[in-house]
């Protein structure tokens, strides 16, 4: 039974060593180390699983958008309505109106560059 308590006491003799305490702690902050990275992944992931649902509701709606698009041009109205716009065409008996501004064309004149000495001149001239 002696023998049992001593093996007992020699192991926990080794537990309670300085070396053993010191490469614990060196195993516990490793683990901590590991645990804060693994915990700035996840808020990584949380960001991008956000960017990510917001680019699939952009996408559904140019879908529905799309899809609005090709049941009007599956009418007769829509695909006439299309070549109205791509190609500027008009039924018979139709008139097109153009509206034309009138804006007046300005002319830039550029101007010699004005000398020191006639800048100086200047300066004394009655104007």
């Amino acid at each position: 039974m002696y023998s049992f308590q001593n093996k007992k006491s020699n192991f926990r003799k080794v537990l309670e060593s300085k070396p053993f305490l010191v490469f614990l702690a060196i195993v516990l902050v490793a683990f901590a180390w590991n645990l804060f990275g693994f915990l700035q992944k996840v808020g990584d992931i949380e960001k991008n699983r956000q960017v990510a649902e917001q680019k699939v509701d952009i996408l559904k709606e140019k879908k529905d958008l799309l899809e609005k698009d090709i049941d009007r041009l599956g009418t007769q109205k829509g695909i006439e309505e299309n070549i109205r716009e791509k190609f500027g065409l008009i039924k018979e008996g139709e008139r097109v109106i153009v509206i034309v501004d009138d804006t007046k064309n300005t002319v830039l004149v550029e101007e010699e560059p004005i000398s020191l000495w006639q800048r100086f001149k200047g300066f004394f001239k009655k104007e």
